[in-house]
């Protein structure tokens, strides 16, 4: 698929291993995401984990130490990213077995 070729850069010591979890449905579905994705995403998998690292310039799930709790709500800052991290799954499909199309 050019246009995830030229979004994402692929390397792999297996091309088979990497054909199988790159199925066009998933590069679709990647590409979807990336595109409403809050910074540069990176993945890697291993085994049948996948690790994806969305660089958001923030540490997330650490409230603000410059921001008072009176004006401010740390948890509800958490719980949108958390909802936000969580919501990957679903647009991924990642509760689903990403080895089939």
């Amino acid at each position: 698929d050019s246009e995830f070729s030229f979004a994402f850069s692929v390397y792999s010591a297996d091309a088979v291993s990497a054909m199988y979890a790159l199925t066009p449905a998933f590069m679709r579905r990647l590409l979807r995401f990336r595109s409403g994705a809050i910074g540069p995403i990176s993945l890697s998998f291993s085994g049948r984990n996948i690790c994806i690292f969305i660089r958001t310039g923030h540490d997330s799930f650490e409230p603000s130490v410059d921001r008072s709790v009176l004006s401010f709500d740390p948890a509800a800052s958490i719980k949108h990213e958390l909802l936000f991290f969580l919501s990957i799954v679903k647009s991924l499909k990642l509760n689903e077995n990403i080895w089939q199309d």
